[in-house]
């Protein structure tokens, strides 16, 4: 075999061997980005999650406050934290939307969405009551017609939130191996 034979295979053997690399980094980089953004997706839906409880939580806080104290700036309080928890489900649908959720997700979000707005409309109907000086029969509501519901929004939130940990954990671990 000849110099020139010998040069020219080895020349096409290198070249086979950088495109075969090439591919393999060209499909792994796919896969890469599709992890990142399932760890994105489910990193910005578990953080959302974690804000609606948040808002839940500091309006139930301050909801209880003002029965039990009266103070108006616990009331006043409780307003802006309701209307923080219904922007926070607003923008979760909007982050659904947004990373093109699937049908289980949207079925989760509306279960909150609908046990968020029933829990909203239960406290307006008791601040109502206990407005126009019914406190002890508005305490008493609070019990009968707010923690079900409440209880339930909140496991529901918790569930949520720790499928997408659970979600982005494993996307996170799939995009660095």
């Amino acid at each position: 075999m000849t110099i020139k034979k010998r040069l020219s295979i080895s020349f096409t053997l290198m070249i086979a061997i950088i495109i075969f690399i090439a591919g393999v980094l060209f499909f792994q980089g796919k896969v890469q980005r599709y992890y990142l953004r399932q760890s994105v997706k489910n990193y910005s839906l578990m953080a959302a999650t974690r804000e609606i409880h948040y808002y839940l939580e500091k309006s139930a806080s301050a909801f209880d406050f003002y029965l039990i104290l009266g103070d108006s700036s616990e009331k006043s309080r409780f307003l802006d934290y309701m209307k923080g928890l219904k922007q926070k489900t607003d923008d979760y649908l909007k982050q659904l939307k947004n990373f093109k959720a699937s049908g289980k997700e949207y079925m989760d979000f509306e279960e909150i969405a609908e046990l968020s707005d029933t829990v909203i409309s239960k406290w307006k109907n008791i601040l109502t009551l206990y407005d126009k000086g019914y406190r002890e029969k508005a305490i008493a509501q609070v019990d009968e017609n707010v923690m079900p519901y409440l209880t339930k929004l909140k496991n529901k939130i918790g569930e949520i939130h720790i499928s997408k940990s659970n979600a982005f954990n494993s996307a996170e671990k799939q995009s660095v191996t």
